[in-house]
């Protein structure tokens, strides 16, 4: 399931598996993959399983094979710590894909695997398009006719139910000169987001609704 989403004459597609498809330039972005975070929490002595690393890896997967897009733009903390076992199997997945274009755009937890990326893998601090810009953190200042895509707070909504219940579920978060997008990793939660003039599409399993 997917929302349609104008943008400075531009097309993009929200999607319920938290990526974002942008039609003219044919990419996917996918945000905050903080791949790595697994054993990362291992070392820490959590009982985390690295498979999940692979799980979120397997799923791009399965939206590259599906929407067949000419690049894939990660939109910062693709990599979450210290260079471990996870990014070896990153590296050996991109092989699967040599006729598609990747592009980091740098985000904080990136710092580490800057100077090792693979040569199919670009990365640049800002990308910008008809007025578009994409960047990792949010900025908090755009220029007037600008819009700017961010990741990095991991936005989410809160669903409230009868008898107290509730429930927080990762959201694309807009308001009107810039969009937040959710965060892509198994391990990464969401963060509640001011709904005040704002356009909330909040994503549970297979379905994407506005709140």
């Amino acid at each position: 399931m997917k929302k349609r989403i104008e943008i400075n004459n531009n097309v993009f597609w929200a999607h319920a598996n938290k990526t974002l498809f942008w039609e003219e330039l044919d990419a996917l972005i996918i945000s905050d993959l903080h791949l790595g975070k697994a054993s990362h929490f291992q070392k820490s002595g959590l009982p985390i399983p690295a498979i999940l690393g692979h799980e979120d890896l397997n799923q791009i997967a399965k939206i590259i094979f599906d929407q067949n897009p000419s690049q894939v733009i990660f939109l910062g903390d693709l990599f979450h710590s210290k260079q471990n076992e996870e990014w070896s199997w990153f590296i050996k997945w991109m092989d699967h894909f040599p006729k598609v274009k990747f592009t980091l755009v740098e985000g904080n937890h990136d710092r580490s695997i800057i100077a090792i990326l693979p040569k199919n893998l670009k990365a640049t601090d800002l990308l910008e398009h008809q007025g578009v810009l994409l960047t990792h953190e949010p900025l908090s200042k755009i220029e007037k006719e600008k819009f700017n895509i961010a990741g990095h707070i991991h936005p989410g909504a809160i669903l409230k139910g009868r008898g107290r219940q509730s429930i927080k579920l990762p959201c694309f978060w807009k308001v009107k000169n810039q969009l937040i997008m959710p965060a892509f990793g198994n391990l990464t939660g969401a963060v509640k987001m001011p709904a005040k003039k704002a356009d909330i599409y909040a994503v549970f399993e297979d379905e994407i609704f506005k709140v």
